[in-house]
């Protein structure tokens, strides 16, 4: 068993799966050094208790923004606001949007961008959960990237039917999320498309697509 199905395994029992998938090939075991197999241990521990300690947080943000939806007292995009700020980076995020023309932009500018990215981002998460009905979301398999980044599928409703969403996490002692795989859809690839095709349209006037994103 390579080292992503094992953080895959360890994962599933410390969250309490009954049954899971290990992802991947089978592959001819190699007897790894004493050295590092205890690397390999420490770095399957590691990952497992944070994909863990991200699934509890998913589940907690999606109630409160569940209660919130039925609290007419409580700001509708609270609980989205909350959540984006405490396990996203939109910074990252934002950054990457905005790649192809994040050198035409002055500072003003990129301060301005960055509060109505993070405006757009609140009204997609809203969106997201219309149609959540406050069931627990499971863990439905991990993986790591080449680049280094923990890809964490959560599954949102029963298993014949639920919704499929990726998280791209940052491997890291922040581990936050710099993007999410929706039906098969990257926000943030998606979102430097429609930015890209807007400043085209306004021929390169930033300000129109900040005021467009703003909307």
């Amino acid at each position: 068993m390579n080292l992503v199905s094992r953080v895959f395994a360890s994962v599933c029992c410390i969250v309490g799966l009954v049954v899971c998938a290990i992802p991947g090939r089978s592959q001819t075991p190699i007897a790894p050094s004493a050295s590092t197999a205890s690397e390999d241990a420490a770095s399957v521990v590691a990952s497992a208790l944070v994909v863990k300690e991200f699934i509890t947080k998913i589940n907690d943000h999606a109630r409160t923004i569940h209660q919130n939806s039925k609290n007419v007292a409580a700001p509708a995009g609270d609980g989205c606001r909350t959540m984006l700020n405490e396990i996203f980076d939109l910074n990252v995020m934002a950054q990457v949007a905005t790649a192809d023309f994040l050198d035409q932009m002055t500072l003003r500018q990129r301060e301005a961008f960055r509060m109505a990215f993070e405006h757009r981002m609140i009204a997609h998460c809203m969106r997201q959960f219309e149609s959540y009905d406050g069931e627990a979301i499971k863990l439905a398999g991990v993986r790591t990237t080449d680049n280094g980044l923990l890809l964490v599928t959560t599954r949102f409703g029963s298993p014949e039917d639920g919704r499929l969403v990726t998280w791209h996490l940052q491997n890291s002692d922040r581990c936050r999320v710099v993007d999410i795989i929706i039906e098969g859809r990257s926000v943030v690839t998606d979102a430097r498309s429609e930015f890209a095709a807007v400043l085209e349209s306004a021929n390169g006037d930033i300000e129109a697509l900040i005021a467009f994103i703003q909307k």
